[in-house]
């Protein structure tokens, strides 16, 4: 069925109507290149609906069903094509609309429906489906492009077994998408997704257009539904309904949820009652109250399903909706949610180093605009997370450092600093480092660091240019900086300029800001074992914190991070990181029953400081303290007497260097006595020094003697014999040459004869 309205709203309405069932043979022309596996369009029975409670789109269960199958092969291609408006040139603006659904997954990034100026060009405003699970998918959009890294996405992730209404508009710049628009609406609401070539920096526009095309290319398999065709000129067009009668049938009863079982770190086991004539069910699972994912299962007496792919240690609640055959039965409503279930905390492996950069972008501070982002930087300082703040110089006034002032301060529980700022450009023009000359890039880059330095009081380290766009000039100007030690994102590097490029990227935003948690876990997955050092994640909280939804996302994917044993670090201490060395020759100096004192030598120039663990296990340790930037020594005062411990050092620069070599100290000694005469006495061996200390106070002047006796009673050594002031009094002996064993240690004054058992070790 095929409707053409020349200065008119409408240019096409295709319903698919064909009685051969061959989309070949129905105004389409089709083309194949090379040899694909598969490569199919053809017509079925029933039509695709889309209902919303008393409206249906106005082609909503209208003639026919595309079957679009392809699946391709290198090098081939499958182009169906039809021209619009009569075949003459549309101006804009344009909205194609369509009915849409999953037949079955295939490969990422394949094609399903595009405009274009002419029959067989690639060109023009296509859109996309990204296949994530079995039974889920996103859709994206591009213009003036086919190429997979272009694509902006709707970041919502969509159910395989629903239709969707899709709407697609070109204004002459901007391509938007839209998915589920609410039917008859007015005015025409945001889009879901849309690509106006700034963020894949796609400067060439389509004039008008006059064709639509279906296109499956290569590898990329795409197997999809497709009816209901219209082309418009207006938005009430595009969305326009028809009433809805309902047919005569029943909503299934909602199942009556379980509790949830075989609960592990990443998934669980979900549990219902059936429900009579269902065809099969739906579990829904939520994080609070964000929808997460959603698991299908087929069978009316199915009462189980496995769910996976869940964020260790994260509370979750599901839901159930069983399934009618759509004829005779409809869906049931939304089951109650399931009682509250926390996953286990994942194992974490001790030798997992991975760290993970979060690149922020798009700070900004003043008076107009304050601080938007703050609500990301909240959560993060929160949860202890290192990030790095992307500053647009010329967005700051003079009200930014009391307004930042506690986030630039804040430090872990460690005491390391959790946010870096990094230059991000004085004014974010596109292009602001790519194409332009020097004069223009050292002025823009210098500007941006001393406006920072101003309002701030930071000399900032990193760099990452507005829209990932620089070039060899930006190397030279860079470089030139020596307080500049890393540039995030660089696709042309320098070997001579001394910078670090930091090029390990992973996505976490389908769109510009718009991060999606499977969308991310999928992305990491497939680059963990090749990006074992570290992963920079883009992102731009500015848009997050104004979208509790959104927000939501990034939450998930910290979360799972952790999960995963990472460690979040600033991009200036990964680049000392480099070139952190550990301290070696840790030995113990001095000791006495309540402090021993270690030394190390210092083999690093770039840390913070050093940190001092001490244990009685050698297993378990404890954070006793810190020593500055180039110490080589540390007084423990905190030791209590009596027993073993273990030291070792590790130089910390944010992030910690190995640990140097383990060493063990005894201040094992008898505890302060108190004698008749009130006189107090105590004795402590020194392993590390071979001597034996005693340590006390005489309120009198004495004559004191003081022996080492073993076993047999026999005189071994003679600590001390004299006369000593009132007062405190301290005096060691060697006891190199003394086999280990049991001994007493003999102390007499003028009033007392005092022995303590003391054990002397190797």
């Amino acid at each position: 069925m095929l409707t053409v309205a020349s200065k008119a709203s409408v240019y096409m309405t295709d319903t698919l109507r064909y009685s051969d069932s061959n989309l070949a043979n129905s105004g389409w022309a089709s083309t194949t290149t090379g040899t694909p596996v598969t490569a199919t369009r053809t017509l079925q029975s029933p039509a695709l609906s889309y209902i919303t409670s008393d409206l249906q789109y106005i082609n909503s269960g209208c003639g026919l069903t595309l079957n679009n199958y392809y699946k391709g092969a290198t090098g081939a291609s499958f182009v169906s094509y039809k021209a619009f408006n009569a075949g003459s040139l549309a101006a804009a603006p344009v909205y194609l609309s369509f009915l849409y659904k999953v037949q079955a997954q295939g490969g990422s990034n394949a094609q399903i429906i595009g405009m274009t100026n002419s029959g067989s060009t690639t060109g023009g405003i296509h859109i996309w489906n990204k296949g994530l699970t079995a039974t889920t998918f996103q859709l994206g959009i591009t213009r003036i492009s086919t190429t997979a890294a272009d694509i902006q996405w709707y970041t919502t992730v969509l159910d395989a077994t629903q239709t969707y209404l899709v709407v697609v508009k070109w204004d002459g710049v901007k391509a938007s998408l839209f998915v589920n628009p609410v039917l008859d609406s007015n005015p025409e609401p945001l889009a879901n997704a849309f690509d106006d070539g700034t963020i894949n920096l796609k400067t060439t526009t389509v004039t008008s257009l006059s064709h639509l095309i279906m296109r499956g290319n290569s590898s990329n398999n795409v197997y999809f539904y497709l009816g209901g065709i219209s082309v418009s000129s207006t938005w009430a067009e595009a969305v326009s309904s028809k009433s809805y009668v309902p047919p005569l049938s029943s909503n299934l009863t909602a199942p009556v949820v379980g509790s949830a079982t075989k609960i592990g770190s990443g998934g669980f086991t979900a549990n219902w009652t059936p429900v009579t004539n269902a065809t099969g069910y739906t579990v829904k699972v939520y994080w609070g109250s964000t929808f997460v994912d959603s698991t299908n299962v087929s069978g009316q007496s199915a009462a189980t399903a496995t769910v996976s792919k869940l964020v260790p240690g994260l509370t979750y609640t599901f839901k159930v909706i069983a399934k009618g055959d759509g004829s005779s039965y409809t869906d049931s409503n939304l089951s109650s949610a399931s009682t509250a279930f926390t996953l286990l905390t994942a194992t974490i492996p001790t030798n997992n180093k991975l760290k993970i950069i979060l690149k922020l972008d798009d700070f900004s501070v003043n008076t107009s605009t304050g601080f938007a982002a703050s609500a990301v930087y909240d959560y993060l300082k929160t949860n202890n997370i290192k990030a790095n703040m992307g500053a647009i110089a010329n967005r700051f006034d003079n009200t930014a450092a009391a307004v930042t002032s506690p986030y630039l301060n804040a430090v872990n529980q460690l005491g390391d600093t959790l946010f870096e700022v990094w230059n991000h450009g004085y004014d974010h023009v596109n292009p602001e480092f790519s194409g332009t000359t020097y004069d223009y890039q050292k002025t823009h880059f210098e500007n941006a660091s001393n406006l920072i330095k101003s309002y701030l009081g930071v000399q900032m380290h990193s760099f990452g240019t507005p829209y990932n766009a620089s070039d060899a000039v930006t190397n030279t100007v860079i470089g030139e900086n020596p307080n500049y030690k890393v540039m995030m994102f660089s696709d042309i590097t320098s070997a001579t300029n001394g910078v670090l490029y930091m090029n390990n990227r992973v996505n976490m935003e389908s769109a510009t800001a718009n991060p999606v948690y499977n969308y991310f876990v999928a992305n990491y997955n497939s680059y963990k074992n090749t990006y074992q050092n570290y992963m920079v994640l883009q992102g731009h909280p500015n848009t997050y914190s104004q979208n509790p939804a959104v927000f939501d996302q990034l939450k998930l994917i910290v979360q799972f991070l952790i999960s995963e044993g990472v460690e979040f670090v600033r991009c200036y201490d990964y680049y000392r990181s480099l070139s952190l060395t550990a301290p070696s020759n840790l030995v113990s100096g001095t000791l006495s029953p309540n402090q021993i004192n270690i030394a190390w030598q210092d083999n690093s120039g770039n840390e913070i400081n050093f940190r001092i663990e001490r244990s009685t296990d050698g297993t378990n340790w404890t954070l006793v303290g810190t020593a500055p930037q180039n110490a080589v020594s540390f007084s423990d005062t905190t030791v209590p007497a009596q027993a073993n411990y273990y030291y070792r050092v590790y130089a910390n620069c944010g992030i910690k260097s190995d640990y140097s070599n383990v060493i063990q100290v005894s201040n094992v000694g008898t505890s302060v006595q108190n004698l008749p005469d009130n006189s107090t006495f105590s004795v402590f061996q020194s392993q590390s020094t071979n001597e034996i200390t005693i340590s006390g106070k005489t309120i009198d002047a004495a004559g004191i003697r003081c022996e080492l006796y073993n076993n047999s009673g026999q005189i071994i050594k003679t600590i001390f014999s004299g006369n000593i002031p009132t007062g405190d009094f301290h005096f060691s002996k060697n006891i190199s040459g003394i086999n280990p064993g049991v001994y007493f240690c003999r102390l007499q004054t003028q009033n007392t004869l005092f022995n303590k058992k003391i054990i002397i070790k190797k």
